[in-house]
C-alpha cells in the first residue's frame, strides 16, 4: 500500500471514529433528556376553547402530569381530541420545558335536524354535535325538517346532500337564526321557511337563498302588525309579495 493510500485510510478511519463518537454522544444525550425530570409535564395549557372546559380537554388527552415531554405521542393526543364531537380541529405541541400546549377549534351549532324521536344539533358542515329530546335548551336554533339523516351519531356527518349543506351554511348567519323557527326542504324546488311568529315564507329553490331570506326579513319588519300576514312569497326575488289575512266579516 502506498504512503498516500495509507494516509487516506487513516483519515477515513479518524472520520469514522468521530462520527461514531458523536452518534454515541447524541444517543446518550437523548436518553438523558428523555429520562430527566426537568422535562416532566407540569401543565396542559388549552387555547381556543369556547364550550369545553380546559379540564375536560386535558382529560381527553389521556396524558398524565409527570410524563416526560419526549414520551408524549402528539399525533395520538390529537386523534383522541378529535374523537370528541365538538372538536373540529386541534394542534398539539410541546412548550418546553414542561408544558403541553393545545389549540382547539370547536364546532359551532347552527341548526337542529328533526330525526326519529329526537333533535340532532348540527353545525354548518352537517356534523352531529349532540342529540336532544326536547327543545328547551336549543330554542335559539331553527329546525330543519324534510331531510332524513344517514347517521345520528354525535361526531358523524348526518348527510352530505348539497342542498342540505347549503342550507346549513346559510343558517350560520345569526340574523337568520333569530328570524326563523323552521325550514322545510322536503321539496327541493319549493322550500318553505317559517318565522318565529309562524309566518310561512315560500322560497322556491335554494338559488339565491340568502337574498330571498333577507328580502322576506325586510318585508316583515316593514309591516306593523305581523299577525295580519298570511304568508310571504319570495320565490321570484325581483317580485316579492306579501299576502295579508282576510278580515273576518262581522255578522
Amino acid at each position: 500500500m502506498s504512503r498516500n493510500n495509507r494516509r487516506k485510510a487513516r483519515k477515513n478511519l479518524a472520520r469514522l471514529l468521530r462520527f461514531a463518537i458523536l452518534a454515541v454522544f447524541a444517543l446518550m444525550s437523548f436518553y438523558y433528556f428523555s429520562q430527566s425530570p426537568f422535562f416532566a409535564l407540569a401543565q396542559i395549557k388549552v387555547e381556543g376553547n369556547r364550550t369545553l372546559s380546559p379540564q375536560m380537554i386535558a382529560d381527553l388527552t389521556g396524558v398524565q402530569k409527570g410524563t416526560n415531554l419526549f414520551d408524549i405521542d402528539l399525533e395520538q393526543v390529537e386523534r383522541r381530541l378529535l374523537s370528541h364531537p365538538l372538536i373540529e380541529k386541534v394542534i398539539v405541541r410541546r412548550d418546553w420545558p414542561h408544558t403541553l400546549l393545545i389549540t382547539v377549534s370547536e364546532r359551532e351549532p347552527c341548526a337542529l335536524l328533526l330525526a326519529d324521536n329526537c333533535f340532532l344539533v348540527v353545525d354548518k358542515n352537517g356534523f352531529c354535535l349532540d342529540k336532544v329530546d326536547s327543545l328547551s335548551s336549543c330554542m335559539s336554533f331553527p329546525i330543519i325538517t324534510g331531510f332524513h339523516p344517514v347517521s345520528t351519531s354525535p361526531g358523524k356527518q348526518v348527510g352530505s346532500d348539497s342542498v342540505f349543506l347549503y342550507v346549513l351554511d346559510v343558517l350560520k348567519n345569526e340574523a337568520f337564526q333569530d328570524f326563523l323557527s323552521e325550514l322545510n326542504i322536503s321539496d327541493r324546488e319549493n322550500l318553505i321557511a317559517y318565522t318565529r311568529d309562524g309566518i310561512p315564507i315560500f322560497l322556491g329553490s335554494a338559488v339565491d337563498l340568502p337574498d330571498k331570506l333577507n328580502s322576506a326579513l325586510a318585508l316583515i319588519r316593514n309591516i306593523d302588525y305581523r299577525q295580519k300576514i298570511e304568508y310571504v312569497d319570495v320565490r321570484v326575488l325581483e317580485a316579492p309579495a306579501v299576502k295579508e289575512k282576510m278580515k273576518t266579516p262581522r255578522i
